[in-house]
């Protein structure tokens, strides 16, 4: 029997690692199917050990945008040469600049919001209750001639409703009581976890930054060694734009939210409106998160003050609706810019599309993700019709 030798061909060798590479990725894909529980169940566990680090990545990733900026202008004092001891002090002094100017940042907030957040309870606790009896009293007035909303809505007065909760809540506390050991057990072992997996996040970042040149010059290395020139020089264009539209679209975020967040401060301030700092920092935050956050921190806002006097809520609803325009038509497009160069269609199905698998965190990293995917999708689509001699919509 004589056996065929592929390696005499090279049309032949390149057919047979085709055939055995579809033939492996279908064997592995069923298998997959067949045990997609077990797979998912993996993966949830591969998730959970790799957390730590993918956070540290993120963190690295975030922390890199303002050290690019405060290495560049140490460059300017300390100007680059061979010394390695040199660089490395200038990158060290940037990184400590920036980790330090990010907790003083949340550290300020934190000490500027706890005295808001100490107030906001104890007015929530007098006046929520106030709050509401008023409202169901106006509600009886105004219903009174129906007696039976009359009837159902006098079931919801306060102090019915304490003495039901109270009714009920009383045998949960004494059935539950002997499972206080293993719940602050249990809460003292997820703080635990928590602080380990913070640390390991921190370490893992800073040794990102500190040698984020030697890991990418061994990450090319990697593809060169596996990869074809073509194939390299395209994954580093990909690597580039996401790099690139990831981080201006995190800054532009970052920096449109803070300036949305002073402006509503500086609105509440000048209107002697309630709770100014502690509404600026909570809008500030639900900036980040791409069209649904203005509006739910307009809700959050409007709650608040409505619990001290329902009609500031208004003004705050009108002022707040003005300082949006303002944002989406002046400030937004200079800050962010067209670093995401998304139309408003996709945007829009990135966001759906992200918070319906990851929720908040989907809506935020889907928009660049796709931002890169119809970028390339684009240029490839370019390419293709320039190839053909056809001309090429922009």
């Amino acid at each position: 029997m004589k056996l065929v030798h592929f390696r005499n061909s090279e049309t032949g060798d390149c057919s047979l690692k085709k055939v055995i590479l579809v033939v492996s990725y279908t064997v592995l894909l069923i298998a997959c199917v067949i045990r997609l529980e077990a797979v998912i169940a993996l993966t949830g566990r591969l998730f959970s050990v790799l957390f730590p680090f993918l956070l540290g990545a993120m963190i690295a990733f975030i922390v890199n945008i303002p050290m690019r900026t405060i290495e560049n202008l140490i460059g300017k004092a300390i100007p680059d040469t061979e010394q390695k001891s040199r660089r490395g002090i200038r990158r060290a002094v940037a990184m400590a600049v920036s980790f330090l100017l990010i907790f003083a940042a949340l550290g300020i907030i934190l000490i500027l919001m706890i005295p808001e957040i100490g107030a906001a309870m104890v007015s929530l606790a007098s006046g929520v209750p106030a709050f509401l009896e008023d409202l169901t009293q106006k509600i009886l007035v105004y219903f009174g001639q129906n007696p039976q909303i009359r009837a159902s809505l006098e079931r919801l007065t306060i102090g019915t409703e304490l003495e039901n909760i109270w009714d009920k809540l009383l045998p949960f506390v004494r059935s539950g009581a002997g499972n206080v050991f293993e719940s602050t057990v249990s809460t003292v072992s997820g703080v635990f976890g928590g602080l380990v997996t913070a640390a390991l996040a921190l370490m893992f970042s800073i040794y990102i930054l500190s040698s984020k040149e030697k890991l990418g010059g061994q990450a090319v290395r990697v593809l060169r060694a596996y990869l074809s020139p073509e194939q390299v020089q395209k994954t580093l264009r990909i690597t580039e734009i996401i790099a690139k539209t990831y981080s201006n679209y995190f800054a532009g975020q970052f920096t449109d939210a803070c300036i949305f967040g002073f402006l509503i401060f500086l609105l509440l301030t000048l209107l002697s409106l309630p709770y100014a700092m502690l509404i600026g920092v909570l809008v500030a935050f639900t900036a980040l998160i791409p069209i649904v956050g203005v509006y739910i921190g307009l809700a959050i806002g409007a709650f608040l003050i409505a619990v001290v006097n329902p009609m500031y809520a208004l003004y705050f609803a009108g002022g707040y609706m003005a300082t949006v325009f303002v944002d989406n038509n002046f400030i937004y497009p200079r800050v962010v810019g067209s670093s995401v160069g998304l139309p408003a269609i996709w945007v829009l199905l990135a966001v759906g599309v992200g918070g319906g698998l990851f929720g908040i965190v989907g809506m935020i990293f889907f928009i660049p993700g796709t931002s890169v995917i119809y970028q390339l999708i684009r240029e490839n689509v370019a390419r293709r019709l320039e190839a053909r001699g056809e001309e090429t919509a922009s």
